[in-house]
């Protein structure tokens, strides 16, 4: 999508007691993709949906398809999936893409970029 990185850090609200990252470091050690998934965080994905409905729109897609866990990268350029294994990411691209070609309206009708990819662990 292109959002404009100051916005979105601009509609960021900091709880008192943030978030660590130790519970998702433990499920990372242990392999434990269902917790990994459960950890998933990303500060910067409601004020990116806020100002851009189709994030959300993008990530509930996901969401909808069922993998272990989904979510906004970065600044709000795109979203992922974690899936249980190669055969659900190929079905989540498939449906995605079909999701893709029949977006007519919109910034990113037409644009809507898929990778599947394989965790480096």
């Amino acid at each position: 999508m292109g959002l404009s990185t100051a916005a979105v850090y601009g509609g960021v609200r900091v709880p008192e007691q943030p978030r660590t990252g130790d519970a998702i470091q433990r499920a990372l050690a242990q392999g434990d993709l269902t917790e990994i998934a459960n950890h998933l965080h990303n500060r910067l994905q409601e004020p990116a949906e806020r100002l851009c409905d189709e994030v959300a729109q993008w990530r509930r897609r996901l969401a909808e398809l069922g993998p272990a866990g989904q979510m906004m990268s970065g600044s709000g350029s795109s979203v992922f999936a974690l899936c249980r294994d190669r055969a659900e990411a190929q079905r989540l691209v498939w449906r995605l893409t079909e999701a893709s070609s029949q977006a007519t309206s919109g910034p990113t009708a037409g644009q809507v970029q898929l990778f599947l990819v394989r965790s480096c662990v």
